[in-house]
């Protein structure tokens, strides 16, 4: 797989579901660009937002830019720490 930062993305593990992207998803994108645009830089609750969405429709690879932006702007919050290295286990988890 690709390698971003250190982190080795797997690619072709069924890390997004097939088929038409549904609605939800789309919207939750267009949403957090939207949220992001008028967020504090240090509010990670635009990717927390769209975090769960895509969890919620198996879009596992996607989550990581999320948990890894999330880090980016609250490096020293346990709770962010905790989210990221679950998003990168579940990420690297066999599928």
């Amino acid at each position: 797989g690709a390698r971003l930062g250190g982190i080795v993305i797997r690619g072709g593990g069924g890390g997004r579901p097939a088929g038409p992207v549904p609605v939800e998803v789309d919207q939750a994108r267009s949403l957090y660009k939207t949220w992001r645009a008028q967020a504090s830089a240090d509010d990670v609750l635009p990717e927390l937002y769209l975090l769960s969405v895509l969890q919620d429709h198996g879009y596992i690879d996607e989550m990581l830019p999320m948990a890894q932006e999330m880090l980016r702007r609250q490096p020293d919050t346990p709770e962010v720490r905790d989210l990221a290295q679950w998003v990168q286990m579940r990420v690297n988890s066999p599928r």
